[in-house]
């Protein structure tokens, strides 16, 4: 069984129970499964009985009653397909922008308030595999199982410690090189994820109306971050048809802001303004 130490984990030759498969069929559907014995997937071309892949090669070849289709491996945005919403969960447009913009990578640590659904956490996990650890907090337990559960489903193997929070108390941990919040009134925890920043350090606060980042933007400059902006992504998917190029009529529109800053660890001049963003 592979560990987060593992290298190519995600790139298995040979399929296995428990692992987490894009079914594409002929009809050119596709969706993101886990692989498990005895189970028959139903697909509109017939059933597939699982254990037909089980031991075969990754991207192989499946018949089915009226077509065929291919078990491919999947990415990151097909294993966070797999998350049961329990709350708003982010989209794969915010969360690479997220993981573009933060100190992540191999053997990185990470805090996350405010867990959700686990589809953020999973592509925290991801990302800071192998050596690196994603701490996962939310105030409400009935929030915090599912979410182990849909990180467990995501298939994405890292090192991911979910716990129980209140809000504003200090996090006992040694300072990480990245936070995360999504939570409704991310200026109240400045001072405690300040606390457990390094230097250098970066946060980012995701939220969805103005008046939320407006204020937490005042709160990081006169906490002492730099660099500070937000943004948000706009996407569509574009129709590629041979002479019917065009955009698709179902863009994905506002979801979140993400609001960025870079803990400084010194005192700053009190005209703030300088230490945002003009772009």
């Amino acid at each position: 069984m592979p560990t987060p130490e593992s290298p190519g984990h995600y790139t298995k030759p040979i399929i296995e129970e428990g692992d987490v498969v894009v079914l594409w069929t002929s009809d050119n559907r596709s969706r993101t499964v886990r692989v498990l014995a005895n189970l028959i997937h139903k697909t509109h071309l017939g059933d597939l009985d699982l254990n037909q892949i089980i031991g075969q090669q990754t991207g192989c070849r499946f018949d089915l009653k009226k077509g065929w289709g291919l078990a491919l491996p999947p990415a990151l945005e097909d294993r966070i397909r797999v998350v049961r919403r329990n709350t708003n969960i982010l989209y794969p447009k915010d969360i690479g922008m997220i993981l573009m913009k933060l100190v992540i990578g191999p053997g990185s640590r990470v805090i996350e308030i405010g867990t959700g659904s686990a589809a953020m956490t999973s592509a925290l996990a991801y990302a800071v595999s192998p050596g690196g650890t994603v701490y996962t907090f939310d105030v409400r337990e009935d929030y915090l199982k599912p979410a182990e559960k849909n990180f467990r489903r995501s298939g994405v193997i890292g090192n991911v410690e979910f716990a129980i929070r209140e809000p504003a108390t200090p996090l006992q941990l040694e300072p990480v090189h990245s936070i995360v919040m999504d939570i409704p009134e991310p200026w109240t925890e400045i001072e405690v994820v300040t606390d457990a920043l390094v230097k250098g350090g970066r946060l980012v606060s995701l939220n969805p109306t103005y008046n939320q980042i407006e204020k937490m933007a005042k709160a990081m400059a006169d906490t002492g971050y730099i660099l500070i902006e937000c943004m948000e992504t706009i996407f569509r998917h574009i129709v590629t048809v041979e002479g019917r190029v065009r955009p698709s009529k179902i863009p994905v529109p506002h979801t979140e802001f993400m609001l960025f800053g870079v803990k400084s660890g010194e005192e700053l001049s009190e005209d703030t303004d300088q230490y945002y963003s003009q772009r």
